[in-house]
């Protein structure tokens, strides 16, 4: 999914040329050294790959089969949807399996994950200017569906018969909003293969509804076949017009529009780079029909466009009625059955009744058994639960201010909610790349004596370098949360601002070579009035989505009843981005400590 770009990119004019025409170029989109990157990094690709990896779809010993080796293909274009897949020119392979030319000759072209595998491809499909193209062209939820690097090889790179992307990239029930982005890495030219158009031709639809569809066979075995007539037998060659563009020039392909693309008869090569850009907001679903067919949680989106634009402008989102009633009288049930379990000893460590005095030691051990708690559940006392003999001073669950930090892994309960797929969907409406799950946590506020939490950015405990961190807060309260019971406050839009005073929660090794945490930056409640802040009562089973920068806070309990929440965080870690080594978490391996939210 593209991130949020709010700034506009397109001219008045230049939206009206691809209304009408169904096409639009625009010149100097990359330079020529961004070309030559890409260039360079496809061939890269292309001369270390293991071969023998890909040779799927050929094989020698059934060379004459030809019906297995066609199904082969298939499968292997099939499962190409979420990795990079190399496509070989016809013949390509000689009887005995062997490249009949070098690599890079034999390749027709690589797909379709390069914007997610591959960095410099990544770069350009994010680019911002990309996505204010997709903004400015109406799209609400935009997703990239597929990309492509495209060889037209010198003197033998075939034709690209006349199509309408949209053949091969459904939605229902409403016809799709798609967009193919296509960038030349050479010149262009109708001698080296350049793209054809019909002007205002995406106007009427799909030519005879010519559809590319998937069907599965008596045999079980999944095929892709076309549906209507080919639109090179209804449309008349004299009506395309030649678009010669500049290496470098992007050209923006409407879904429905009609083009094409000649043989390459000259000596030089026409490299492209392509991806293509579906809107799925909500009521509209990717068809089953496609050839790809992922996951569905890979494609679905779950915030409207209200929800979205009201956390892109407050910082946070109350959804209602998340869970029902009783799936938080489940959670509860599953918390309290395991502050009623656990045994006693084995966490007393933060509390040693024989050191009682000597508040540096109790100190460190409290942080090292807070520190080591990144990858299990530990129980963390409200102050002054023990007496002088260690000994619990109420009943276990009154004494208890939170567990943390792995229930989303160890506990079924609160990893179902967790991996929802509703809250997965939703870090894909925002945005998110590569969204980890960093921590998790139920948190008790006791009647009367839950004390308050004190003004914070999530952002200050959870970092990442080199970019500021991407992250969300998901915190559903169990029991109606009211201003008397310590509800949610939050400064709307503050997280706008960044870091205030570039307030940090940084872990700090000490002379004795014991680990502490600091906080650098001045104190929140020092600079920000109270007056900024807003209540945000609601309902228990309600899902409040807080980003990372927003200022928010919760005062103290003062009724009689309880408020139990279950709160976990995202982070976004796409390629480039690291976890912070400062951050009080430190897991030896992030990719492992931290699961994905979801894997496309």
């Amino acid at each position: 999914s593209f991130q949020r770009a709010m700034q506009s990119y397109l001219t008045p004019e230049q939206r009206q040329f691809y209304a009408d025409n169904g096409y639009l170029v625009i010149d100097s989109f990359l330079s020529p050294e961004q070309c030559e990157e890409l260039r360079k990094e496809c061939h890269q690709l292309t001369a270390t790959f293991n071969l023998d990896e890909h040779r799927t779809i050929f094989d020698a010993k059934n060379r004459d089969n030809e019906a297995e080796q066609s199904y082969r293909s298939q499968q292997y274009f099939f499962d190409s949807w979420n990795k990079v897949a190399f496509f070989f020119e016809k013949d390509a392979f000689n009887d005995k399996g062997e490249l009949t030319a070098p690599r890079n000759q034999c390749i027709n072209k690589l797909g379709h994950y390069l914007h997610v595998e591959c960095p410099g491809f990544r770069r350009v499909t994010f680019d911002p200017r990309a996505q204010a193209i997709s903004r400015d062209l109406g799209f609400q939820v935009p997703r990239i569906c597929q990309s492509m690097y495209i060889f037209k090889q010198p003197r033998i790179g075939g034709c690209v018969d006349s199509h309408q992307d949209a053949t091969f990239l459904w939605t229902e029930p409403t016809e799709p909003h798609l967009i193919g982005y296509w960038i030349p890495l050479e010149d262009t030219t109708q001698e080296n293969g350049c793209l054809w158009f019909v002007p205002g031709s995406h106007r009427s639809g799909l030519v005879d509804g010519r559809r590319f569809k998937r069907e599965i066979g008596q045999d079980g075995r999944v095929s892709m076949t076309f549906v209507g007539r080919d639109p090179n037998e209804i449309v008349p060659i004299e009506r395309y017009v030649p678009c010669e563009v500049k290496r470098g020039s992007l050209v923006l392909i409407d879904g429905f529009v009609l083009h094409r693309s000649n043989e390459n008869r000259s000596q030089k090569s026409r490299d492209c780079y392509t991806w293509h850009v579906i809107d799925l907001p909500p009521g509209t679903s990717w068809s089953a029909e496609n050839w790809m067919n992922p996951p569905d949680r890979a494609m679905q989106s779950y915030l409207t466009p209200e929800q979205r634009q009201f956390y892109a402008d407050n910082g946070y989102l109350v959804i209602d009625s998340f869970l029902s009633p009783e799936q938080c009288e489940e959670l509860r049930k599953e918390c309290h059955q395991l502050t009623a379990t656990f045994n006693l000893d084995e966490h007393r460590t933060i509390f040693d009744a024989k050191n009682r005095d000597n508040e540096a030691e109790q100190s460190y051990r409290s942080q090292q058994y807070f520190f080591d708690s990144w990858n299990k559940v530990a129980f963390f006392f409200e102050k002054d639960a023990f007496n002088d003999k260690g000994e619990l001073t109420a009943p276990r669950n009154q004494c208890i201010n939170k567990l943390g930090h792995y229930l989303h892994v160890e506990c079924p309960g609160f990893r179902r909610v967790t991996f929802d797929p509703r809250a997965q969907a939703i870090s894909r409406d925002l945005g998110f790349q590569v969204p980890r799950i960093c921590q998790s946590m139920y948190i008790f506020k006791q009647p009367r004596i839950g004390g308050c939490v004190d003004s914070h950015q999530d952002a200050t405990f959870l970092w990442t370098e080199p970019t500021e961190p991407h992250l969300i807060g998901y915190w559903i309260p169990l029991e109606d949360t009211t201003q008397e019971n310590g509800c949610l406050w939050f400064v709307p839009g503050s997280h706008r601002s960044g870091l205030v005073d570039g307030r940090r929660f940084k872990r700090e090794i000490g002379q004795d070579g014991r680990v502490s945490m600091t906080f650098v930056g001045r104190d929140p409640n020092e600079i920000v009035p109270i007056e900024r802040y807003v209540p945000c009562e609601v309902k228990r089973g309600s899902l409040v989505l807080i980003d990372g920068f927003v200022l928010h806070m919760s005062k103290e309990n003062r009724s009689q009843k309880s408020r139990d929440s279950y709160t976990w965080h995202v982070i976004d870690l796409p390629p480039g981005t690291s976890w912070s080594s400062e951050n009080w978490m430190n897991p030896p391996d992030v990719s492992s400590g931290f699961e994905l939210l979801w894997k496309d």
